[in-house]
């Protein structure tokens, strides 16, 4: 989260794409050195990184936040956190997948837009 590389889309387009939506790739010192803190902290506690499904939180607070309650967590209740983090970014991105799959819904979609 707030990493350098996801910044600059070496670690993936949908990465980018999700931090993006609440500013996590240009982030402020302030703001990057405890993302930083946060992901060292978790890694030095869990040995993998922290996952979290970025859509789903309100702003970079609540993110930060969560992250560091998920700290009090044990190993197993943080393995099973991770999962189903990684099962809620799954599910947007494979909606995304499919979006216009149903011309339907997107013919819908494209028209509500238009009103808008």
């Amino acid at each position: 989260l707030g990493d350098d590389e996801v910044a600059a889309g070496a670690r993936g387009e949908e990465s980018q794409r999700d931090q993006s939506t609440l500013g996590l790739t240009w982030l402020n010192e302030t703001d990057h050195e405890a993302f930083g803190s946060l992901a060292a902290a978790y890694r030095a506690k869990f040995g993998i990184p922290l996952i979290t499904c970025i859509r789903d939180a309100a702003d970079k607070d609540q993110v930060l936040a969560n992250g560091w309650a998920r700290l009090d967590n044990c190993q197993t209740q943080e393995h099973a956190a991770a999962l189903i983090e990684i099962a809620k970014i799954a599910n947007h991105r494979f909606d995304d997948l499919v979006a216009d799959a149903n011309p339907i819904a997107a013919a819908r979609t494209r028209r509500f837009e238009a009103a808008g």
